[in-house]
């Protein structure tokens, strides 16, 4: 991907080594897909580089380092970057094929361990997929920016709640309390026909399940009812919301839009509402003005909701794609505990044979 092949070259990378020749090598060969790379002769040297990029939050988006070196070591080093950022990506080169070691860079989340002499397709083969990461977790976080930018919105000009799989209320908005004369805290944890009126169509509510069951959005106009016994009315959605995978429905989030100018008794509240969620201040005059405003704010909400969705979907693929290059940035450690071993038993075995010719 030219996104991917972008990212690559605009990768901050920190290289860690202290052999100058190994280092200046490296360095060359790393400047060719990179236009940012810095180096460190030992790990005091290049955590205090760190430490400042950190602090003026232009931090590397990756490190190369050597296990072995003066004044800090590679391990000691990467303890101390993990403590300021625990998500920065660290390839470990090293000599050192002790298992110890290995396991121990493991379990402190370096991204790939790499023996010397270093195999320079395969190290560019991690660069890659660190790079690959990075650009989808981007798009993941901007698309997740993007899709609480709309949710913003929205919670500016509609009642909103969410509910569990049985219906249990999760969450109302400001405006929900308003409309319906409820506190949160009497809300929350109730069953959502708390606010159902009790005049409407029992086979009503069993499409609307029915529908959003099934996985599908469920749109209609719904006659509530106030603390007080009072009716207000509104254009409702309710759409499930699924897991990360898109597989199993998590909850149901309901998005209202007050149409109570329908409705001679209501009228007042819908004009408090519409001055509170309109951009502008003018004062709502007569019926046919806050008619024009309810339906250009319902074709907002209308748009508003497309857009969630399709946020939504790129999310949640997004999110699969970031999963899977996270399963492919560190070497598989079964198959390489399975070397270790089968190299420990071979020196074990030459001890032995060496053993018994000295006997």
């Amino acid at each position: 991907m030219q996104e991917i092949s972008q990212n690559i070259k605009n990768l901050k990378i920190l290289y860690v080594e202290d052999d100058p020749e190994v280092r200046q090598r490296l360095e060359n060969l790393l400047k060719k897909i990179s236009d940012f790379v810095e180096v460190a002769q030992d790990g005091e040297e290049a955590f205090l580089k760190i430490q400042e990029n950190f602090e003026n939050e232009t931090p590397y988006e990756l490190i190369i380092t050597d296990l072995n070196m003066p004044k800090l070591n590679g391990i000691d080093m990467v303890k101390k970057v993990k403590l300021l950022d625990d998500d920065i990506p660290i390839i470990l080169t090293t000599a050192d094929n002790e298992k110890e070691t290995f396991l121990e860079s493991i379990e402190l989340g370096v991204s790939a361990y790499i023996v010397k002499p270093i195999n320079v397709a395969k190290l560019f083969e991690n660069i890659k997929k660190i790079a690959q990461k990075i650009y989808y977790k981007n798009q993941f976080y901007k698309k997740q920016k993007e899709l609480e930018t709309y949710t913003n919105i929205i919670e500016s000009v509609a009642v909103i709640s969410k509910t569990d799989l049985n219906g249990i209320i999760t969450y109302v908005d400001d405006a929900f309390c308003e409309v319906s004369g409820y506190t949160k805290e009497e809300l929350i944890g109730q069953n959502h026909n708390i606010v159902r009126h009790p005049e409407n169509p029992k086979e009503v509510y069993k499409n609307l399940w029915d529908t959003i069951q099934s996985g599908q959005n469920w749109e209609g106009k719904v006659r509530n009812i106030d603390k007080q016994g009072n009716p207000w009315y509104a254009k409702s959605t309710i759409f499930p919301i699924f897991d990360d995978k898109n597989e199993n429905i998590i909850e149901y989030i309901a998005i209202r839009f007050i149409i109570t100018d329908e409705y001679e008794e209501k009228r007042e509240l819908a004009s408090r509402l519409i001055k509170n969620t309109v951009t502008h201040k003018s004062t709502v005059k007569d019926n046919e003005t806050l008619k024009n405003q309810l339906i250009s704010q319902n074709e907002i909400i209308t748009s508003l909701k497309e857009k969630i969705e399709k946020i939504s979907i790129q999310k949640q693929k997004l999110l699969s794609q970031l999963n899977e290059y996270e399963d492919n940035i560190i070497y598989k450690s079964g198959d390489k505990m399975e070397i270790l071993k089968k190299k420990s038993e071979e020196i074990a075995l030459k001890n032995k044979i060496i053993e018994k010719q000295k006997n």
